[in-house]
């Protein structure tokens, strides 16, 4: 398998950039890595980063396309992940329609990965480029979007980035005239806000009805594992 290229840390349609304080949470305390002395080659001292900054998760995680190849010339029947980082390989199993158990780092973890998921997917089915496409999905967000005067249009190389622009990143909000991004939801107009340093995550697209389908699915999602939860507590009762 490969050759494979490493992951560009500033691409952020294939690296998950989250803010600093974020990052922390996701690890946990008890998978933060110990400090390891002073470095024995001497470098330019760095600022230690803000709790706004975008940083990679993982920076060592492989591509996606590991994920892709090795499901596929195993043909798995299910996948165990010990260490589910960015989720690339739920992702794979997601399309493949296979079984998949992660082993998270923290309960955020899981939090944040589910969220990953549910916008990677629900992009994916907006796609016409990929395995998860679903034509009829597409037309019908594609005219509740018209309905509520949005335009739905994914960039097949880079799903994030509807034709609403990136929600999240530096010189646009919703539509290009919104809020100036997360950063700083001062005024309207073309307001940069207050932008954290680092690379930016790239928005889900499709501007509130994309929002709204994805929130959605998640309470979905949240309301199926709360009545599992109860199932199997009520299981337990003598």
């Amino acid at each position: 398998m490969g050759p494979l290229d490493k992951l560009d840390w500033s691409d952020t349609s294939r690296t998950w950039c989250v803010p600093y304080k974020l990052k922390k949470e996701i690890l946990g305390d008890g998978n933060l890595p110990l400090p390891g002395g002073q470095c024995p080659v001497e470098h330019d001292a760095e600022a230690p980063p803000r709790h706004v900054d975008m940083i990679p998760v993982f920076y060592h995680e492989g591509p996606p396309e590991v994920a892709m190849e090795a499901l596929h010339y195993l043909q798995a029947v299910a996948c165990i992940d010990l260490s589910p980082d960015a989720g690339s390989w739920a992702l794979q199993c997601v399309r493949n329609r296979t079984p998949y158990t992660g082993v998270c780092l923290s309960q955020t973890h899981k939090d944040e990965i589910m969220k990953r998921l549910t916008s990677q997917t629900v992009m994916g089915m907006c796609n016409a480029n990929d395995k998860l496409y679903d034509a009829a999905f597409s037309e019908h967000l594609k005219n509740v979007a018209a309905t509520d005067g949005h335009d739905i249009q994914p960039d097949p190389v880079n799903p994030g980035s509807g034709s609403n622009g990136n929600e999240n990143g530096p010189d646009r909000g919703r539509g290009g005239r919104g809020r100036g991004g997360r950063g700083g939801r001062g005024g309207r107009g073309r307001g940069r806000g207050n932008q954290p340093v680092g690379p930016q995550p790239s928005g889900s697209g499709g501007g509130d009805a994309c929002e709204a389908l994805l929130r959605a699915i998640q309470a979905a999602a949240d309301d199926e594992e709360g009545a599992a939860g109860g199932a199997d507590g009520a299981g337990t009762e003598d």
